[in-house]
């Protein structure tokens, strides 16, 4: 047992029990330097509720609900982050609406959700952030274990996650719309492709593709494409072989988008399509 850990759990008695936030900013941080023995439970019935001038707190917030530094977040079943509308200037402002993730692990049981936020972005110096309802900004080494739960429903610029770490999805996960990034096609390409479990019932409503490269002289869409092409965008967790099925739970493409915002996204779906069979399944192929 490790006598350091700090576990804060928090549970609603007899049914739903609202948290809502009473001011701007960010509702809970996790974790940070050298704190990174810290996990927040969100336990059954727990709703977190974000700040929206639709609703009584009367002003949009200017941060996400939860920055994730370090640490752990667990959402068990019945937990819910919702409600925020989040207009930001940064991407450690409200970089996704709901969750923020610089660093640690995110998990999410069946039955637990991230719906209804909203995330926009007005800075000019930051044209090419795409924000979304939940993001991830900070190390390779973050990680999103989705054993069921769902994140759907938020409105943003690029969906429901934005992400360029490790994610993987069981039970009955459920993604609206997802972006995955990939850095460095003229070297190894840093690909975070999808990681699925056996018994994977869920879906991702659409699924966008990033991509760039350290040097600026190769931030253009051919770039992107490079990092994706031929290489997979889907695939088997340790243990399991990828199925057709897997590969057609994701019901359709977005877009190809550049790291730089001055490159008009191109459409995956005009010349590329996920191979559903024999050994290149999962890889995105010309077709």
């Amino acid at each position: 047992m490790d006598v350091n850990k700090i576990i804060l759990t928090i549970i609603g008695i007899g049914g739903e029990r609202k948290i809502n936030l009473s001011s701007k900013g960010i509702m809970f941080e996790i974790g940070g330097m050298n704190r990174e023995n810290i996990e927040l439970i969100l336990g059954n019935n727990i709703t977190l509720v974000g700040r929206s001038k639709d609703d009584n707190g009367g002003e949009d917030n200017n941060n996400s609900i939860i920055k994730l530094e370090k640490g752990k977040l667990t959402m068990l079943n019945g937990s819910k982050i919702t409600g925020n509308a989040s207009t930001a200037s940064s991407i450690l402002e409200g970089g996704g609406a709901a969750v923020y993730l610089s660093d640690g692990n995110l998990t999410m049981k069946e039955g637990s959700s991230i719906t209804g936020n909203k995330a926009t972005f007005n800075s000019s110096s930051f044209t090419g952030v795409i924000v979304a309802g939940l993001c991830h900004g900070g190390s390779f080494y973050t990680t999103i274990n989705m054993e069921g739960g769902s994140i759907t429903g938020n409105t943003a610029m690029n969906g429901d996650v934005d992400i360029n770490c490790n994610i993987s999805l069981s039970g009955n996960a459920t993604i609206g719309e997802l972006k995955i990034i990939s850095f460095d096609p003229n070297n190894s390409p840093l690909l975070r492709p999808v990681i699925v479990n056996s018994g994977w019932t869920g879906t991702i409503g659409k699924l966008n593709l990033e991509g760039g490269t350290t040097s600026i002289t190769f931030y253009d869409m051919p770039a992107t494409i490079a990092c994706w092409v031929n290489n997979p965008v889907i695939k088997a967790a340790s243990g399991y072989i990828l199925q057709t099925s897997d590969v057609e739970k994701i019901l359709s493409f977005g877009n190809f988008y550049s790291t730089s915002s001055y490159i008009t996204p191109q459409a995956i779906s005009e010349g590329y399509k996920i191979e559903k069979t024999g050994g290149d399944i999962g890889k995105l192929i010309a077709k």
